[in-house]
C-alpha cells in the first residue's frame, strides 16, 4: 500500500492563506517548522498542519 505525499510547502501556505493568513508571516511560520511536522504528522491534512505549526510558534 503506497502512502501519500506530504503536503508541499506551498500548498500549507496556500492553505494557511485560504483561511485568513497573513502570507508572508504563514510562509515564516510554516517554512520554520515544516521538517518537524512532516516527520511526526505525516498523514495530516494540509489546514491540521497550518494549525500545527502555528501552535508550535
Amino acid at each position: 500500500m503506497r502512502t501519500k505525499d506530504f503536503h508541499s510547502l506551498e500548498t500549507l501556505i496556500s492553505a494557511a492563506v485560504k483561511v485568513g493568513h497573513n502570507k508572508q508571516e504563514a510562509t515564516e511560520i510554516i517554512a520554520k517548522s515544516y521538517d518537524y511536522i512532516k516527520r511526526v504528522y505525516p498523514n495530516v491534512s494540509a489546514k491540521k498542519a497550518v494549525h500545527i505549526a502555528y501552535v508550535i510558534y
